[in-house]
């Protein structure tokens, strides 16, 4: 371990002073055991302390230490939930009813690509939300859902519909979206620095 890290890892459990709550928000990868190795060693034994780990993949959680008996198994959306939850997206200005059984039909069939996943079901109704509301685009929309869902492993839902998502934008704003990719996560972006860029 490096002196700067060690020197962190200090100074951390030296604040730690009281009782604690870690979150832990989306840790990914398989590797995750051996920086939480050294990150653990920065909290103290403090009793009624607890670090909580989210995270899409069990053996990440395992990895860190996690036992059976305190691993969390989030429940998926039913699929009248997932109906009700896309259709309070796409909808909005219709009052999260749906004004065709057409679409309806087609909507079903993309909140069941979606298997319950509130995150891949909100990202899919944000992407229709512009779209046509004609059951011809929709059933194009069904059909490369599916097909994402083919060429990527099943259990990507979310990468799928947000590839999807990206791939449905307007050509001319494509480029735009990629060029959020040049700044730092949580960076302040300046209209004027967007503009140049």
């Amino acid at each position: 371990m490096r002196g700067d890290t060690a020197d962190l890892l200090r100074t951390l459990n030296s604040k730690l002073d009281k009782k604690y709550l870690i979150i832990l928000d989306d840790v990914w990868g398989a590797d995750e055991g051996l920086w939480w190795e050294s990150l653990k060693s920065g909290f103290p034994h403090r009793a009624g302390s607890c670090v909580i780990v989210t995270t899409r993949d069990e053996e990440v959680a395992r990895s860190m230490g996690a036992t059976h008996r305190c691993i969390h198994h989030l429940r998926l959306l039913s699929e009248e939930n997932g109906w009700s939850l896309f259709s309070k997206v796409v909808f909005e200005r219709d009052g999260g009813q749906c004004p065709n059984m057409d679409l309806e039909v087609i909507g079903k069939e993309i909140v069941s690509q979606c298997r319950g996943l509130p995150l891949a079901i909100k990202i899919a109704g944000g992407m229709m939300v512009g779209k046509e509301k004609s059951a011809h685009k929709w059933s194009q929309i069904s059909k490369h859902l599916k097909q994402e869902l083919a060429t990527h492993n099943k259990n990507k839902v979310i990468f799928s519909t947000l590839s999807l998502s990206y791939e449905e934008l307007p050509t001319h704003l494509k480029p735009c979206f990629l060029s959020f990719a040049m700044f730092p996560e949580d960076t302040e972006i300046f209209v004027h620095t967007m503009i140049h860029w």
